[in-house]
């Protein structure tokens, strides 16, 4: 029997307990930690929020957990393993493909057409120039969709990157970014 789909707000209440427990907090630490970011939090909000009480999270109380648990808000949000994941109330899907959707990676499965293109065209270009040195160029091509290779309006985009190499010949040259983080 495969595990049962879950959603974000379980997903973050899981992980935020996870979480916490492998730093060795209280719930009331962790609410004082929250704070430094703005959110209130008591003892009572992560207990509510870890045993289901708490319905909801706001993104600025998700980018406030992130912060305090020094994880990045997918890693909260997403779950880590592969079992089903609600990405909202009715639409289900791979734990894999929800989140190399959310981070901008992959459209969702039955895109096609405009939808792909447009989910596509929103990537800024500095994420992959300034980021990825080694990426220089995104290209989209729309290839048949295998189950309706007739028609044009349901085609399937196919993202490839290029590499480019830096005057030395390396590929994985340094950006200044780079650099600078390491001090």
């Amino acid at each position: 029997m495969s595990p049962e789909a879950v959603g974000p707000v379980e997903t973050i209440a899981r992980r935020v307990k996870e979480l916490r427990g492998r730093r060795g907090w209280t719930a009331a630490q962790l609410g004082k930690e929250m704070e430094k970011y703005g959110p209130r939090w008591d003892r009572f909000a992560v207990a509510n929020l870890e045993t289901g009480k708490r319905k909801n999270v706001t993104v600025s109380e998700l980018m406030a957990l992130a912060l305090a648990l020094d994880v990045a808000p997918t890693h909260l949000l997403i779950p880590l393993d592969d079992r089903p994941y609600k990405i909202a109330p009715n639409y289900t899907l791979p734990t894999i493909d929800a989140r190399e959707w959310f981070r901008g990676n992959v459209p969702l499965y039955g895109m096609h057409g405009e939808r792909a293109r447009t989910y596509l065209s929103e990537r800024p270009l500095a994420d992959l120039e300034g980021r990825k040195p080694e990426l220089a160029e995104l290209r989209t091509t729309l290839v048949p969709d295998p189950d309706n290779p007739d028609d044009p309006d349901r085609a399937v985009p196919l993202v490839s990157y290029s590499r480019v190499e830096s005057e030395s010949g390396d590929s994985s040259a340094d950006t200044p970014d780079q650099e600078d983080r390491r001090g």
